[in-house]
């Protein structure tokens, strides 16, 4: 449910953990973002990354419905972030690797309050998730969302007739 914005050289991929890798642009940045269905209740929310690497800056930004900032955090070198923001405008989250940087991320989370729940630091140090992610249950629900067709005449014409049924029409 993750969308790419930003400028056509920068590049996103997947290679354990989610890489924005925006080297070649020197103006601007290369960013995914989630926009929800609707603008979220009035209530206090927090976002948390874990940053795996980081060359330059990159930043996790919640955001209205108009793609305004409504707070941001910025990461120049590994570790957990997070930011907190308290009203009824959230409607979206950003994260961005700023030109010249590349960033690359293992887990995001959205969640009601003001603690962090994505992950706590072992006797290491090192930053461990509280919930081990069910990754078949994942892809099922990402297949909800999308899923591709050799051409439009093989799409169904009903929401029932997907497999896995489509959680809304095709937009």
């Amino acid at each position: 449910r993750w969308r790419r914005y930003g400028y056509a050289d920068g590049t996103v991929s997947v290679d354990n953990g989610v890489v924005i890798d925006n080297t070649v642009v020197t103006v601007g940045a290369s960013q995914i973002y989630q926009k929800f269905e609707n603008v979220l209740p009035n209530a206090t929310y927090t976002a948390s990354i874990i940053v795996t690497e980081v060359s330059g800056t990159g930043a996790l930004t919640m955001a209205d419905s108009g793609g305004n900032s409504l707070g941001s955090v910025k990461f120049t070198s590994p570790g957990l972030y997070s930011i907190t923001y308290s009203g009824a405008k959230l409607n979206c989250l950003y994260i961005a690797s700023l030109a010249s940087s590349r960033i690359k991320f293992t887990a995001v989370k959205l969640e009601l309050g003001d603690v962090q729940t994505l992950a706590h630091q072992d006797a290491n140090g090192n930053w461990v998730l509280n919930e081990i992610p069910n990754y078949a249950d994942q892809l099922a629900r990402c297949q909800r969302y999308f899923q591709i067709f050799s051409a439009s005449s093989k799409m169904p014409t009903a929401l029932v007739d997907y497999r896995p049924n489509m959680r809304t029409d095709v937009i």
